[in-house]
């Protein structure tokens, strides 16, 4: 059975990797999300319709990401973060989309870097990964890796 989840966040996406900052709790440090990036969850939430039930499957993501800067490392980390269900955290709710139950049923990842000042956003897919799996299958026959 073929299953798909498409969405387009318009913002200015992060990179997890320049998203964190280190901070100190009660002597003990820890890294948390930087507001750019707790920003951009939030537009995320208000953009994206959440599905009533996280799919459980195995799935893969394929990405074309725009961003409004030329040095913006291509990372999907923050996505997969977003897509997952989450539960309540220890300052109340997270933002989550709910489109599948853990970022650990990505296995696999597609992903484009693109430059648009003007419109940055995210387009994405995930797909269940024996559909991807297959359409990869064909690619690799006409184009063989090696």
């Amino acid at each position: 059975m073929t299953w798909t989840f498409a969405a387009t966040i318009k913002g200015s996406y992060v990179s997890m990797k320049n998203g964190r900052r280190a901070v100190k709790f009660g002597g003990h440090s820890a890294f948390i999300k930087k507001q750019k990036a707790l920003d951009w969850e939030q537009l995320a939430v208000m953009q994206v319709r959440k599905p009533k039930v996280p799919y459980a499957g195995l799935v893969a993501l394929v990405g074309d990401f725009y961003y409004d800067q030329p040095l913006a490392d291509l990372d999907e980390n923050l996505l997969l973060d977003m897509l997952q269900a989450k539960k309540d955290g220890k300052n109340g709710p997270k933002p989550c989309l709910g489109v599948i139950l853990n970022d650990r049923q990505c296995k696999a990842h597609f992903t484009r870097w693109h430059l648009d000042k003007v419109n940055p956003r995210v387009e994405f897919n995930l797909i269940d990964l024996e559909t991807y799996t297959e359409n990869i299958k064909r690619l690799t026959d006409i184009y063989p890796i090696g």
